[in-house]
């Protein structure tokens, strides 16, 4: 039983830091005046100016002009992450179901390894 735990648990830290070697090739943010991070200005057809996220959009509700409220810009950031969460342990669970089996039919095929006995 540890020695499938150390499997998953090896097989989780290579998903993991697979994920995070990719991430770290991503441009980072530049940071302008005040800690500012990538915000653009944006001008609506009425004339008017938003300095906002590039991915925040301006609406019109009520007959008022203006970015989405925060609340809501953040609620769809975090619904975007959660899915990204959910796709990864998916992948976690398929893998680990691959090793099982990979194991089930030889264990001495296993990854961990028992030190020598002196």
């Amino acid at each position: 039983m540890t020695r499938k735990k150390s499997l998953l648990a090896a097989l989780f830290l290579v998903f993991f830091w697979t994920s995070l070697s990719g991430a770290a090739n991503e441009p980072k943010a530049k940071e302008g005046k005040d800690g500012e991070e990538d915000l653009i200005t944006v001008r609506t057809p009425e004339g008017l100016y938003f300095k906002v996220p590039p991915d925040m959009p301006i609406v019109k509700r009520n007959g008022t002009v203006g970015p989405i409220p925060m609340e809501e810009y953040l609620h769809r950031k975090i619904r975007a992450l959660n899915k990204q969460i959910e796709d990864l342990t998916k992948k976690v669970e398929e893998l680990s179901k691959r090793v099982e089996h990979i194991e089930k039919e030889e264990p001495s095929a296993s990854l961990v390894t028992k030190p020598p006995t002196p």
